[in-house]
């Protein structure tokens, strides 16, 4: 009975003559394979877009340099931007399963008008015309169209994997798996198809691109007869809103001491579809005013007006959103120091000796020694790490997802002060040979350590988050909890900016050049890292204060996945 309110059931089960299975039969990792095959093979679309992006509005579209990054910018937050409408329109109204369809479609069709607007006769700058108004428009539509449809499909899609298993070290084998395998993706399409774009095939590049976003289509279509999938529990706006009202009307009456006096349905069956019962917490109990029987309830509504009267279950939703935000807020704070890497580390290894015998190593290609980190620990903390742990700890359990969140900090902020040690020896290294003590600068392989480190740290608090966000959310809210742990980063891309440019502004006064000069051999970027780690600090400090306090959810006649270790 609770299974059948709980999930809907897969389509295969309405053909079988044995009528709807046991969730602990169900084809779990079938479809897991669909839908991570389906997020990668969307990763390689996506990548082979985004990586050279900037560079075909400059040389095929003659935008400026400027007008071109704002137009990149734009994009990318618009794409962040309706990752929230695509997490509402599945836990509220269309469930996940058939909101990553609809999305997958709006992703790939997108694609295929991008690759009409570019003609394929002309491949290169010297010889490529600059497309009507027309054609410009159709790209530009097509570049947003893809937004809408990669900015839900990511989010949703992370929560509709999970929802495939019930065992928690299953799930975070799926976060560390996801996270290894969309890294894996963009390798793909940051060595394959950005060579054909890059040498002018830009036409080949983004119909390699629209191939990609086919196949995915097929492989999460090929997923959909045997998947899991959550009942849309409607909409959580709404309840939020519900809930907040009723305790302002409250704000004159006590809550009680006895949450059992509290207001909750008789039934075994929350209130809201496609959710199990929330078990009452003690923080924010000026929340629990909401759920309080008053005499006007009785008389006036019966008990049936949500906006004077709300279940437990309903506070609780909210309790548990309010108890995710400060994590989310060290969330920005770890990533704006991890978007260093696309922007001061490259600007580093642009003044460092980047010859490989005759090669010469562009500074932006070591990213790829942090994307083939995050590739390959993933799988191997999944299945070699984590059993460790079990084996260690001797009670069949991993480290919890806090844990694993608390030790990426610690080792983002050792990649970070890694940096600013390696930026000391370079800024020395440099003055030696300006006095011609030396002849050549540093190597371009010092900043492997910073690069391999920071991989590390993502596998450990970006997965850790992913499945804290599902884990701690209410079933009927998981895809927004996974939009708030993917929405860090967005968020955290603008904090980023806002340290560079405060640190600037600030370090020039007095006519000095700043940490951060046009030449990095006249600054200090080696103070500006030491200031990341300071922040990372405060960061970690923030975080083991929430963490102590935290209060895990937990649900009627199950707990879910951490609470069990609290």
């Amino acid at each position: 009975m609770k299974e059948a309110a709980l999930f809907i059931p897969a389509l295969w089960e309405y053909v079988s003559p044995l009528g709807p299975f046991p969730i602990r039969l169900r084809l779990k990792w079938p479809s897991f394979y669909c839908a991570t095959g389906a997020q990668t093979l969307s990763f390689v679309a996506y990548g082979g877009i985004s990586l050279n992006l900037v560079l075909y509005l400059t040389r095929m579209l003659d935008k400026n340099n400027a007008s071109a990054a704002n137009d990149v910018t734009d994009w990318i937050g618009t794409m962040y931007a309706t990752s929230l409408l695509g997490a509402f329109l599945a836990d509220a109204y269309l469930g996940r399963l058939w909101t990553c369809v609809l999305y997958q479609v709006l992703f790939t069709v997108g694609f295929a008008l991008l690759s009409l607007s570019v003609s394929p006769t002309n491949t290169d700058a010297s010889s490529y015309q600059k497309p009507s108004s027309g054609r410009a428009l159709l790209f530009f539509s097509a570049l947003y169209i893809v937004a809408l449809g990669h900015g839900s499909f990511q989010p949703i899609s992370l929560t509709y994997g999970a929802d495939q298993f019930d065992v928690p070290g299953d799930k975070t084998t799926f976060f560390n798996l996801y996270l290894g395998l969309t890294n894996f993706g963009m390798v793909i399409s940051s060595t394959v198809i950005a060579y054909f774009e890059n040498n002018g095939s830009w036409a080949l590049g983004f119909w390699m691109c629209t191939v990609a976003a086919v196949i995915s289509f097929l492989i999460l279509l090929a997923g959909v007869p045997i998947s899991q999938q959550y009942r849309p529990g409607g909409n959580f706006l709404s309840r939020i809103a519900q809930v907040v009202v009723a305790a302002f009307l409250k704000c004159r009456v006590a809550a009680p001491s006895n949450s059992n006096e509290l207001y909750e349905i008789p039934h075994d069956i929350s209130a809201i579809r496609g959710s199990r019962k929330i078990l009452h917490s003690e923080n924010f109990r000026w929340l629990d005013k909401a759920a309080v029987i008053t005499g006007n309830d009785v008389l006036q509504t019966n008990l049936s007006d949500r906006w004077r009267l709300c279940t437990v279950t309903q506070v609780e939703e909210v309790k548990c959103v309010c108890r995710l935000l400060p994590f989310w807020v060290c969330a920005v704070f770890f990533n704006a120091i991890l978007l260093q890497m696309s922007t001061l580390f490259t600007e580093q290894g642009d003044m460092m000796d980047n010859h490989f015998g005759t090669f010469r190593i562009p500074p932006a290609s070591m990213n790829l020694f942090n994307v083939l980190t995050v590739t390959l620990a993933s799988p191997i903390y999944s299945w070699i790490v984590a059993p460790c742990i079990r084996w260690y700890r001797r009670d069949g359990k991993d480290i919890t997802s806090l844990q694993r969140m608390g030790v990426g900090l610690v080792v983002s902020m050792v990649a970070m002060s890694v940096a600013a040690l390696v930026e000391m020896k370079r800024l020395r290294q440099e003055a030696k040979q300006e006095s011609q003590e030396i002849p050549v600068s540093m190597s371009i392989f010092w900043l492997v350590p910073q690069y391999v480190l920071q991989g590390f740290a993502q596998v450990l608090f970006v997965c850790g988050h992913m499945d804290f966000n599902y884990s701690q959310s209410p079933d009927a809210m998981r895809s927004f909890g996974s939009c708030l742990a993917l929405s860090s980063l967005a968020v955290g891309s603008f904090l980023s900016t806002l340290l560079v440019s405060i640190v600037t502004d600030l370090t020039i006064q007095g006519g000095n050049v700043g940490w951060i000069p046009e030449d990095l051999n006249q600054g200090h970027l080696d103070y500006f890292y030491w200031l990341l780690v300071g922040v990372l600090g405060c960061t970690l400090f923030a975080f083991l204060i929430c963490a102590h306090w935290y209060t895990y959810i937990q649900v009627e006649n199950w707990q879910l996945d951490d609470s069990e270790e609290q």
